[in-house]
């Protein structure tokens, strides 16, 4: 129910659903997840990453990080491109934490380290935005 809840863009309802299967199952870490992907789509960066931590502790699979690092990515990207208007200040942190998320979870993700420096240069701080730039290219793999 969660889930279908999170599609239909209902996350505060969705939220609900995951910290109810949390209450039943502390060691499942699929609700963990979905849980913490509702809070970043409620703007609550902070929730979302001590949520997330949890789920990556119950399943320290590789492959776990790095799909929900991909989610994560992909909110992101939703904040910056959804809606007809130019994304303000505001959307460019919440974006900033969820692409920072994100990298943390996936400290190889080339995309996470490029969109840190695109919401850089728009939040105005150059000394970010190279940063993450340089990031980015030290992350591609050679030849590419």
């Amino acid at each position: 129910r969660g889930s279908s809840l999170a599609r239909r863009g209902r996350a505060e309802e969705a939220l609900g659903c995951f910290e109810r299967a949390i209450a039943v199952d502390r060691s499942a870490a699929d609700p963990h997840r979905q849980a913490a992907l509702c809070q970043l789509e409620l703007g609550e960066p902070e929730a979302a990453a001590q949520l997330m931590g949890r789920a990556t502790q119950l399943n320290p699979e590789p492959g776990y990080r790095e799909a929900a690092a991909v989610e994560v990515y992909e909110r992101g990207n939703a904040l910056l491109t959804r809606g007809s208007r130019r994304p303000d200040k505001a959307r460019y942190r919440l974006a900033r934490y969820t692409f920072e998320l994100a990298l943390e979870l996936s400290p190889a993700y080339v995309e996470a380290a490029k969109a840190l420096s695109d919401v850089w240069e728009n939040l105005g701080d150059t000394t970010q935005r190279d940063h993450y730039a340089l990031l980015a290219l030290r992350l591609r793999p050679a030849g590419s």
